[in-house]
């Protein structure tokens, strides 16, 4: 059974090749449109002189990309363990030619032949660990993220910006668990620890999940509606403070 297990594993690698590599691009390319151009857009509030902007910014800059290099790293690591893989199947051919037809040499031939199969195995089979520790490292590092800015965003939004946060930017990139051809023992183990964290332990302990019941009574709070943004939308419109922070806000925003 154990035989039978490894062998459906390494044919489910070699033949989801492409959903693998594909989904590893969508989860780039969402997790780029979502968190980094977030924090790229962002990025101008440094030039505020105050130390609580600056470490908001640290904050979000770090996690950001620690997640980026992770996905990254998740690709180009896929992508060279099926090209190192595709040169164990060609050695592997070219032995087996060689035992073929030189009767002399079988048995050291046939040693190598056996020898390639095992390496092409575990190549194979690294492909599968490699993904599911690069999208277990993204929910851990994300979690952080999400854990020290969430506040932030209920601040800037209303109290279900941290539902906005998740749906929009930090839950995308684990689409392509979806279409991955991962095997769903896999595919539980990280869905289980991304609603464990972004759902369950968080929103709890920082009393997200308290903070919605007002909003079941008084309707969702848009963020033109945030008590921040009205704050600040008066104040652009008065200038009448000298507040150096809010000034440079309301030139960014305008």
């Amino acid at each position: 059974d154990r035989n039978l297990e490894d062998e459906y594993l390494e044919n489910l690698v070699v033949l989801s090749k492409g959903k693998f590599l594909s989904g590893y691009a969508v989860s780039l390319g969402l997790f780029i449109l979502g968190p980094l151009v977030d924090m790229i857009q962002a990025w101008p509030l440094n030039r505020i002189d105050d130390p609580n902007v600056h470490s908001v910014m640290a904050k979000e800059a770090v996690p950001t990309f620690c997640a980026l290099l992770v996905l990254l790293f998740g690709l180009v690591a896929c992508a060279v363990a099926y090209e190192t893989g595709k040169c164990v199947a060609w050695s592997w051919r070219w032995c087996w030619c060689c035992c073929s037809s030189s009767l002399t040499n079988r048995r050291g031939c046939l040693n190598v032949v056996s020898s390639c199969t095992e390496s092409l195995r575990r190549q194979r089979r690294v492909i599968l660990q490699i993904t599911g520790a690069v999208y277990l490292s993204y929910v851990v590092i994300m979690s952080v993220e999400f854990a020290m800015l969430g506040n932030l965003w209920s601040f800037l939004y209303g109290k279900q910006g941290w539902i906005l946060k998740l749906i929009f930017f930090d839950l995308p990139p684990l689409i392509s668990l979806l279409f991955m051809s991962l095997p769903t023992f896999l595919v539980g183990e990280i869905m289980f620890l991304a609603i464990l964290s972004f759902s369950v332990i968080i929103p709890t302990v920082l009393g997200y999940w308290q903070s919605m019941n007002d909003i079941v009574n008084s309707g969702i709070e848009f963020t033109r509606f945030s008590p921040f943004w009205e704050e600040v939308s008066s104040f652009c419109a008065r200038r009448d403070t000298d507040a150096p922070a809010l000034h440079m806000l309301c030139r960014l925003l305008s």
